[in-house]
């Protein structure tokens, strides 16, 4: 198991103001599965609907210019925020959909017969689904694609000896998380990238960074990975609009009709304001708040965690604690919190096998009251 007791600095950030949704006086601790937009991301879009709405690449004026270097700005500021040169990134409708891009478009092409790929079933149903439908398109054409399933061990990475055991000379692509959407931990990538290019050099590394994308340094080129995608709306921009980094490769002939101009401003703003506050102070703030809530959950009788923090003794965490309680289950629980105006991811996570634990997420809008809030309408839960 890898060492994940790392030093931070204590930073306090106070940004519930910037989101308006949270004038409403809810608690919001479901940011894996869609972020709030601040403020600052909301004007831009405003500006753009009221200022310059236009078409991308479809004229020649001054609204065209703008629109066109809007545009361009956001994907140099992507290419900036994951260390990649301009032309390796294209401009997606999410995760998903980088996904299929990657199978049906890149890998369905340089696939053969009985060529293998590695990947976890306990990651996210949209990391794995677009390859076992490659694998079944592969078969109506009578050719064979081995999938080969990463394990999972008990504290919640990726079984590292095990993976790099089943790569081989055979192995085509290897399909990762960076942080996993259940268990909240860094899957130890660069490391594990390394071994397998160690093993195989030929292999392409696909990265979900869906998680990871706002909350921690990303670097492409330090991962040294080939292909890496996120959706924005993860990230504080708007739902609808997603990166994907290829190596290497210009590609934008993928970037066919009319993009979602919204939601590239909005993520271009949304990049802003990360930077504005500094992805090394968000990171430590998550870090620190992460472990706050696990330390207040220690308290509540009855409580058992899913692998994550818990099981691997981390000092620190990446914004995502699952549990369950005995004797209630987690759409009782949800149901539950939902009344108080506390809003948590129950029952189904995307994933196999998750379907009775609850799970809060954590981002920078969040504060100790919120957990506090949490922790005391859950042992109200427990005791009544």
């Amino acid at each position: 198991m890898k060492s994940c007791s790392i030093s931070h600095k204590d930073i306090n950030l106070d940004l519930k103001e910037d989101f308006p949704m949270l004038d409403k006086d809810i608690v919001y601790l479901d940011s894996s599965n869609t972020s709030l937009t601040p403020n600052y991301v909301i004007d831009k879009i405003n500006e753009y609907l009221k200022n310059y709405e236009y078409n991308y690449n479809r004229g020649n004026n001054d609204l065209s210019f703008k629109i066109n270097n809007e545009v361009n700005i956001t994907r140099r500021l992507v290419a900036e925020f994951i260390n990649a040169n301009v032309e390796e990134i294209i401009f997606t409708s999410g995760a998903t959909s980088s996904a299929n891009i990657i199978t049906s478009d890149i890998a369905f092409y340089n696939l053969n017969d009985n060529d293998e790929i590695l990947l976890c079933n306990l990651d996210h149903q949209s990391t794995i689904n677009p390859w076992i439908e490659l694998q079944d398109k592969f078969h109506k054409f009578n050719k064979n694609i081995i999938i080969n399933e990463i394990l999972i061990d008990v504290y919640g990475d990726y079984l590292e000896d095990d993976l790099i055991s089943k790569v081989n000379d055979k192995t085509k692509y290897v399909i990762l998380t960076h942080v996993h959407n259940v268990y909240g931990l860094e899957m130890n990538i660069k490391e594990l990238v390394k071994r397998i290019k160690e093993k195989n050099h030929n292999t392409k590394i696909v990265l979900d960074a869906s998680q990871s994308i706002g909350h921690i340094k990303v670097d492409v080129k330090d991962l040294d990975i080939d292909y890496m995608y996120f959706s924005g709306h993860k990230m504080f921009a708007t739902t609808g609009i997603g990166v994907l980094y290829s190596k290497g490769r210009d590609f934008k002939e993928y970037e066919k009709g009319t993009p979602n101009i919204l939601g590239i401003i909005s993520l271009g703003s949304a990049i802003e304001y990360i930077n504005k506050i500094g992805i090394s102070n968000i990171e430590d703030y998550i870090y620190k708040l992460t472990r706050y809530l696990y330390d207040q959950l220690l308290n509540i009788e009855k409580i058992n965690f899913n692998k994550g923090i818990s099981t691997c003794k981390c000092l620190l965490g990446y914004g995502i604690i699952s549990f369950r309680l005995n004797e209630i289950t987690s759409d009782e629980l949800n149901d539950i919190l939902n009344d108080y105006k506390i809003y948590v991811r129950g029952s189904n996570f995307c994933q196999v096998g998750q379907d009775n634990y609850i799970r809060v997420s954590l981002n920078i809008y969040n504060t100790k009251s919120d957990v506090d809030k949490l922790i005391k309408v859950i042992k109200h839960i427990v005791n009544n």
